[in-house]
């Protein structure tokens, strides 16, 4: 795990830090490592939420702040290795240097997403706050909105590739996903209206 000086360098320098952290190989403990700590940033602010929102009781907080970091740390690394392989392979498609290790790309990539984590999770509590909490919420989103351009940032350094096809490497994949959710919308809306008019009794 890297400390709070790279992790600064990330977001105002974060060409050339990406750069100097992509000259050694990770592995899977360093990759972990970075999952845990995101997942415990989100993990810490629905800890909070639920006591101010649910008023939950601090052990049943607890219990939920356990639960909920196991569960993120679960998902956030099988998922974060499916997407880096993803975007590993794309990004060699497109030209991208094939010397990469996918690893390596998931390491970077949760490098980066430590910073952008703890201010989400800063937002979230402070979007708690009564009248101006909605002005937190809105930032949120902001925020998640800038990720991409940081993460456009990574793809293009890490592959030696132009910013346009880094572009690409991610969204292409969106756009995959959107299309298979909506075909799948469609689908199961069909067979429920099916389902629905075949139930119907006769018109007398």
């Amino acid at each position: 795990m890297e400390n709070i000086a790279v992790f600064q360098n990330l977001l105002f320098k974060p060409a050339d830090t990406i750069k100097q952290l992509n000259t050694k190989d990770y592995s899977y403990k360093d990759v972990f490592l970075n999952v845990l700590l995101i997942s415990f940033l989100l993990s810490f602010a629905g800890f909070v939420s639920s006591i101010f929102i649910l008023n939950s009781d601090l052990f049943a907080a607890l219990i939920g702040l356990v639960f909920t970091l196991v569960i993120y740390s679960i998902l956030f690394f099988v998922f974060g290795l499916i997407f880096s392989s993803i975007f590993s392979f794309i990004a060699k498609l497109l030209g991208g240097k094939q010397s990469v290790k996918v690893l390596n790309l998931f390491y970077l990539y949760s490098t980066l997403s430590i910073p952008f984590t703890a201010i989400i999770a800063l937002l979230i509590i402070l979007s708690l706050l009564p009248l101006i909490g909605s002005i937190f919420g809105l930032l949120n989103l902001l925020v998640s909105l800038v990720t991409l351009y940081y993460i456009t940032i990574l793809i293009r350094e890490v592959f030696e590739i132009s910013t346009l096809k880094a572009v690409a490497v991610w969204l292409l994949p969106v756009i995959i996903f959107a299309l298979i959710i909506f075909i799948l919308i469609i689908f199961l809306g069909a067979a429920l209206l099916s389902l629905i008019l075949s139930a119907k009794p006769p018109a007398a």
